[in-house]
């Protein structure tokens, strides 16, 4: 069981194709361009090698922060040319260096940080990627250094950390 945050280009697109749900079959209109310039890749990527590890064959990235602790990181088509719209990053603990680690690669990746929790909280790291993606998700919040990513996701975490304790402790 893994806390989680969901990261999101901010290079947002206005056009959208109409798919079906595979599920109901309805059709919606899905976003449609919206991915990662190849520099930000580029700068996740340069992030991965600095640590020593990079994607394997299932586009995984297990990383150390500064402290030893371990975060798994997934990231499609990051290799790709262009088509990597979106990654997720899964912690079984959150320290400084571990917010270190999520600020680094949301903000190299100029990613919005989608963090699992109720409610859903969303982070940019930069003035700039907040005003990117308000039209979208208008509750964004700037978490514009590593230090106050910590502070704001903590009580979340907090609460998943109870959450996973009660479900391990649960007799089923």
């Amino acid at each position: 069981m893994s806390f989680d945050i969901y990261l999101q280009t901010s290079n947002l697109s206005h056009k959208t194709e109409k798919v079906k749900h595979p599920f109901t079959g309805e059709e919606y209109d899905q976003p449609v361009g919206e991915t990662m310039k190849p520099e930000e890749c580029s700068a996740v990527l340069s992030l991965f090698r600095e640590r020593g590890t990079a994607p394997d064959e299932f586009d995984a990235v297990v990383l150390k922060a500064g402290d030893g602790t371990e975060i798994v990181a997934y990231f499609d088509e990051l290799n790709s040319d262009g088509d990597c719209s979106s990654g997720s990053l899964e912690m079984r603990s959150l320290t400084p260096p571990v917010a270190e680690m999520i600020f680094d690669i949301a903000n190299r990746g100029n990613l919005v940080m989608h963090v699992v929790a109720d409610p859903l909280i969303i982070l940019a790291t930069s003035e700039e990627t907040k005003a990117k993606v308000e039209s979208r998700w208008p509750e964004t919040e700037l978490a514009d250094t590593a230090d106050a990513l910590f502070k704001r996701i903590g009580a979340a975490f907090g609460q998943w950390e109870n959450y996973r304790d009660q479900v391990m402790d649960a007799d089923l």
